[in-house]
């Protein structure tokens, strides 16, 4: 129960942050960009559940805990997705939407009319660069190595409009329900997508590490 409420105050954190981007979205990408990176920032910080900062470490399970670790990613992105869909759902409610939605509309319409591999592709990249930044927080060994690869990560990910499915649901419930059945399909392929991209840095960087030890 306590890692569910963990992954829904992560969807609603990140979901927060992509707020203020999108906000930002048109007059200042740069400055919305690290505000989300803030964002995500928070998560780790507040030690909070991430679909995509736990998707890597699935190269670090045995064969005992494999299926149990596959539960507790499910049950963290349906958390993540439940506090992304509550927040979106949220702000159509004030009145903030306007503005915030005729961006998440935008944003929407692409992805509705990108192709499913652009989608897959864009998601893989998402989550090497999501893997990245969650490693570098545990790895780090001062604040500075830690706290700047996942503002840097973040705001990369923001700029270059890399699908992250969290993110994307957030987009698609401010979008006021334009998504369909179509819209659930790409998030589903994103979701996949962010595990093949952390998995694609994770498994090599394993390997590294065992040659070096």
């Amino acid at each position: 129960m306590i890692e569910l409420l963990k992954a829904v105050l992560g969807g609603i954190t990140l979901s927060l942050g992509g707020a203020a981007w999108l906000w930002l979205a048109d007059e200042n990408p740069l400055g919305g960009a690290l505000v989300f990176a803030l964002g995500l920032l928070v998560v780790f910080v507040l030690d909070l559940e991430l679909y995509t900062n736990r998707a890597g470490l699935l190269v670090e399970q045995s064969r005992e805990t494999v299926a149990a670790w596959c539960l507790s990613l499910v049950k963290i992105l349906v958390g993540n997705l439940m506090g992304a869909a509550w927040t979106g759902t949220g702000l159509l409610a004030t009145r903030l939407s306007v503005r915030m939605s005729e961006a998440a509309v935008d944003m929407t319409m692409a992805k509705l009319t990108d192709r499913y591999s652009s989608i897959f592709l864009l998601a893989v990249f998402c989550g090497m660069l999501m893997f990245i930044a969650a490693e570098c927080w545990r790895r780090g060994k001062d604040p500075l190595s830690r706290v700047l690869p996942v503002v840097l990560c973040g705001a990369a990910m923001a700029v270059t409009g890399f699908d992250h499915c969290v993110v994307d649901l957030f987009i698609f419930s401010l979008s006021g329900g334009l998504y369909t059945h179509q819209g659930l399909w790409a998030l589903a392929i994103s979701a996949v997508g962010n595990l093949v991209g952390a998995l694609v840095i994770s498994l090599p960087l394993l390997k590294l590490t065992e040659e070096y030890e």
